[in-house]
């Protein structure tokens, strides 16, 4: 079976042009949309979580989402493809490309799903140009893939966000692996393979947006509306997103947002491009009182190393910067409660020059750990690079981070890791 519908993202996605039926499109095409969905939502996450911590660094404060639309979309059996150039069906990592990290975001105290949040920065890096020939048969790549792979969905992606663009052809593999149990491979090599990967088996939740300390946020209040899922929204099994078979919007149910209602900030599914009360690219203050003056920001720590392991000529980078703050707020009437948070920024992975293996692939994991008074909050970033051919890893190298200890797993084998970690302070209750 073939279909195609032209599908628009902005921070979820929906049908921007008429398709004649969207339940026409295959189930693999709905979890294609839910996944970039998903990568919309983490990175807005990540936005609102650290715009506080960029305001007080002096940096320019802009919480708008990226903008993702796909058309030309063909779902089928892999065989349709099997001859077709691999070039033809996703575009190498070369020129601009938007890396993409996934993190996690934990406050201690709070309950359930207010604990955590998954979330992803992302940055815009020039990429050289890559000399690998993928002017192959597709059935290399499913000799890499293995004969769990079955279907496929590929597409067009026009990603726009801080003011560059980017058009590029990705596909998605589907199947079953030995154990019945469903298989999604994403190949994308401009957000990154193994980003949308974890995305996509990750619980996406605003988790600390959604608690009394931040939902009140002008800002927040529109994000929640516009991720909401639709009335009626049946959830998509591969990533318990909420989608829309009429329209195509995916969102998250009403058990995820919790402590939000839509109100007047905006019905369910509006853009958050309409957010009339805190306007794109503007932080409204979250607390005007004398609590703010207690504020303390830690010393700045950027790091940044490179390595020439299967290098000929060349090397692979990695980046990332961490610094801890206390932030006071109102806590009854003469008293001021911190949040000790230990903000991540910039973290990323780049590789230059002609390798003697296969392509160079990057993967990164972040981790931000607040405490309230009395807690040390805590840090960390690690980097992992792995060689795959035609940039197709079949799994990425496992990153895991707890507090600050960040371990690396051994199958698949990295080539070349990197980590960093900073506890921070702890932040006492101020009486006055």
């Amino acid at each position: 079976m073939k279909s195609s519908c032209f599908l628009r993202v902005a921070l979820v996605l929906a049908c921007s042009v008429p398709c004649s039926v969207w339940g026409q499109v295959s189930s693999d095409a709905t979890t294609v949309n839910a996944t970039y969905s998903k990568l919309a939502i983490a990175m807005r996450v990540h936005l609102l979580m650290d715009s506080p911590s960029a305001a007080a660094r002096g940096e320019l404060v802009d919480t708008t989402g990226p903008t993702i639309s796909m058309s030309d979309m063909r779902t089928g059996p892999v065989s349709d493809i099997a001859q077709t150039p691999l070039s033809q069906l996703v575009s190498k990592p070369s020129g601009l490309v938007l890396q993409v990290a996934v993190g996690d975001w934990s406050v201690d105290g709070l309950p359930g799903v207010l604990h955590h949040a998954t979330t992803a920065m992302a940055d815009w890096h020039q990429a050289p140009y890559l000399t690998e020939d993928w002017n192959v048969p597709f059935a290399r790549v499913l000799d890499i893939i293995g004969p769990s792979a079955s279907r496929y969905a590929s597409f067009t992606v026009d990603l726009a966000f801080r003011g560059q663009e980017r058009r590029y052809a990705a596909l998605f593999l589907f199947g079953q692996d030995d154990e019945g149990n469903a298989t999604v491979v994403p190949i994308d090599h401009i957000v990154g393979s193994p980003a949308l990967e974890r995305l996509l088996r990750a619980s996406i939740t605003p988790g600390p947006l959604s608690s009394a300390r931040y939902r009140s946020r002008p800002e927040v209040k529109a994000f929640a509306n516009s991720v909401r899922g639709l009335p009626g929204c049946a959830p998509d099994p591969e990533t318990e997103m909420c989608c829309d078979s009429a329209s195509g919007h995916c969102g998250l149910t009403p058990e995820a947002l919790p402590g939000f209602a839509a109100d007047r900030f905006g019905e369910a599914g509006e853009s958050a491009h309409s957010d009339i009360a805190a306007p794109r690219g503007e932080l409204r203050p979250e607390d005007s009182s004398a609590c703010s003056s207690y504020n303390t920001l830690g010393t700045l720590n950027p790091y940044s190393t490179q390595d020439s392991t299967s290098h000929i000529t060349g090397y692979h980078t990695a980046a990332g910067t961490l610094q801890g703050q206390c932030k006071f707020t109102q806590s009854g009437s003469c008293s001021c409660a911190p949040t000790c948070h230990v903000s991540v920024s910039g973290v990323s992975t780049t590789d230059s020059g002609l390798v003697s293996t296969a392509t160079h692939v990057g993967n990164v994991n972040y981790s931000s750990a607040d405490a309230s008074s009395g807690g040390t909050c805590k840090g960390a970033f690690g980097v992992a690079v792995q060689a795959c051919l035609f940039g197709i890893c079949g799994s990425s190298v496992q990153i895991t981070i707890s507090g600050l200890s960040v371990t690396f797993g051994s199958s698949p084998q990295p080539l070349w890791t990197y980590q960093q970690s900073l506890a921070y302070g702890p932040c006492y209750t101020v009486n006055y």
